[in-house]
């Protein structure tokens, strides 16, 4: 209970409401509502390509745009820092043989290793 009496306190909340609205938008103020906004889908679909593992021949062929994602030194940004296991796109040469799903792109496969599900 102590849990949720300091949520409530930080979400602005009435304790006493039960249950709370929820919904996607903007809040009114309501203190028996809790409103969720989103990441737009683009936004998301960014950050999840910065776990794609590209190849060095493919990323210094400059087919990969990586502006955002170097570090201070021009090197790639290592976005396993970020994302730790969350999410991982590796690549082989060949077709993974363990993979959740791949898919094959110019001379790789881009794949999610089925282990890691």
């Amino acid at each position: 209970m102590a849990e949720f009496t300091q949520l409530s306190s930080l979400l602005n909340l009435d304790p006493s409401v039960d249950p709370y609205r929820v919904f996607q938008g903007v809040s009114s103020g309501s203190r028996n509502e809790i409103a969720l906004t989103t990441r737009p889908i683009m936004s998301a679909m960014f950050y999840l390509g910065q776990s794609i593992d590209i190849p060095d021949d493919v990323r210094r062929s400059g087919v990969v745009n990586t502006g955002l994602a170097d570090d201070e030194q021009g090197e790639p940004f290592d976005w396993s820092v970020v994302f730790e296991d969350l999410f991982r796109v590796h690549h082989a040469r060949e077709r993974p043989a363990d993979a959740y799903a791949s898919v094959q792109y110019d001379d790789y496969w881009y794949y999610i290793d089925n282990k890691r599900m």
